[in-house]
């Protein structure tokens, strides 16, 4: 499983980066699905990998599916499908398509270097 840090490898490199962080509202259910899923997967990281030849092949509007690979959209659209979360998402996901979703709410709009996450204390 690929952890990424806004300080270190890809993102230190790639200080410009840019990004839009959403929240999208989720049922209390729903919520603990997404989190339990995730907690199994990195439980259970050393069979997961990133998707690079998907992600390059869905560039080209080509679907390919190997079971315990994930490409950022991919992983978003798998945690929505196992929650029962019902968006209108092609079969080959784009970010641009996350955009489209009704009752998005953009809370960061930026270079990720100064993206701070918000705390409830």
């Amino acid at each position: 499983m690929l952890h990424e840090y806004i300080d270190k490898g890809t993102f230190k490199r790639f200080c410009n980066t840019i990004c839009i962080i959403y929240s999208y509202e989720v049922t209390n259910e729903q919520y603990e699905i997404i989190k339990k899923k995730i907690y199994e997967m990195y439980e259970n990281r050393k069979e997961y990998k990133y998707d690079i030849l998907g992600l390059l092949i869905a560039g080209l509007n080509i679907k390919i599916s190997r079971e315990n690979y994930f490409y950022c959209t991919k992983f978003v659209k798998y945690l929505f499908k196992e929650a029962n979360i019902n968006v209108d998402l092609p079969e080959i996901p784009r970010t641009s398509d996350f955009q489209k979703i009704s009752g998005l709410k953009k809370v960061y709009n930026g270079y990720l270097r100064d993206y701070k996450v918000k705390t409830d204390n």
